[in-house]
């Protein structure tokens, strides 16, 4: 799936996290993920239809795009 994501106040903390991630040159590794954010029961999407529904570590690009899986 994909779409634009509606970022919150809280998203300024995984900015740099997803820069690592999208970035194929980076480097990143699971082994960087100090903060359990790779662990897959952190994420999930919001609609006001559906309510909240687990993915996939979403891939979320510098210009709102989102990729993701549903779990």
């Amino acid at each position: 799936m994909n779409g634009r994501i509606i970022p919150s106040k809280n998203m300024n903390r995984f900015k740099d996290f997803f820069a690592e991630i999208v970035n194929e040159e980076s480097g990143f590794a699971e082994i960087d993920d100090k903060e359990g954010w790779l662990e897959e029961d952190n994420w999930f999407v919001v609609d006001k239809e559906n309510g909240r529904r687990g993915i996939c570590l979403p891939a979320i690009y510098h210009d709102g795009e989102i990729n993701w899986r549903w779990r």
